[in-house]
């Protein structure tokens, strides 16, 4: 491999090998990708494996990340989903936000 002394390059040229080095990481991730994603398919059809129900059911539970939690109870919490829990409700009942019960850690 040839050393380039990056010492002596312009602003310009240094611009242009930077560009230069970003598009080919880009190209190598993209092609590391593509095999990963032929390596899966063949694991998947080997093994006779569904793989958008696999992909469905990681997103559903992505999904259902709490959101809120009960002040008074630690425990309790809530996605943001359905019906809102009685805790929920009794707290927006007294006049507290429910932004004051969002979780922001």
């Amino acid at each position: 491999m040839d050393t380039i002394n990056v010492d002596q390059l312009e602003d310009t040229q240094l611009d242009e090998l930077q560009a230069t080095v970003a598009k080919e990481i880009q190209k190598r991730a993209t092609k590391r990708q593509a095999e990963a994603k032929r390596q899966i398919m063949d694991i998947a059809s080997k093994h006779d494996i569904d793989l958008t129900a696999l992909t469905s059911a990681a997103r559903s539970s992505a999904n259902s990340t709490a959101k809120y939690r009960d002040p008074d109870n630690q425990l309790a919490t809530w996605t943001g989903r359905g019906r809102k829990p009685a805790w929920l409700e009794a707290h927006l009942k007294a006049g507290k936000t429910l932004e004051s019960m969002a979780i922001t850690e």
